[in-house]
């Protein structure tokens, strides 16, 4: 653990950022527990990134096991198509993968000390990550931290603006003729 930490603990602390999977929230746990003792610094938040959105109710789940049978597969496919019964098997992908990242979360839950409330950011479907994204993260259900999401917008918009006073791109700014 780095030892040239500021001596600032009213105004320094960690925020620590993982996946809700295996390794990750393991490592999380594990840092959690080494700060306090070894760096002397407090946990201020842990951000829990690319949690999946329960995307089935448990009767869709249930209407998937049953689509599943051999029977209902092959008869399937005759109607839908030959890809159909890959489409149950990426619902069915999708449940399991929602399922296990809950159990790390709810570890990784019993792990943080009270009073640290963790902040949760959906995992985005898209192809490309840009504005449009950010925009579906700032949109999900986040509560009170969705300030957060805004502020990181805040610096996109920031650092684009401060590349571009560096670059400047011929056509884009009219101060700058060259381009690099």
């Amino acid at each position: 653990m780095p030892r040239s930490l500021p001596d600032e603990t009213a105004t320094t602390g960690a925020v620590i950022v993982t996946t809700p999977e295996e390794m990750p929230v393991t490592e999380t746990i594990e840092l959690i527990n080494r700060l306090d003792v070894e760096a002397h610094v407090d946990l201020a938040a842990v951000v829990v990134n690319q949690l999946l959105p329960e995307l089935f109710t448990s009767r869709e789940e249930a209407l998937f096991d049953r689509l599943r049978r051999p029977a209902m597969t092959k008869r399937l496919a005759q109607q839908a198509g030959p890809g159909a019964p890959a489409v149950l098997d990426a619902a069915a992908l999708a449940i399991s993968r929602r399922r296990s990242r809950v159990e790390h979360v709810e570890r990784l839950l019993q792990a943080i000390p009270a009073g640290v409330e963790p902040l949760f950011v959906p995992f985005v479907f898209a192809r490309r990550r840009g504005v449009r994204s950010l925009r579906q993260l700032a949109d999900a259900s986040l509560g009170p931290r969705a300030v957060v999401l805004h502020a990181s917008g805040g610096l996109v918009v920031l650092i684009v603006l401060s590349l571009l006073s560096i670059i400047k791109p011929r056509g884009i700014t009219r101060f700058a003729p060259r381009a690099v």
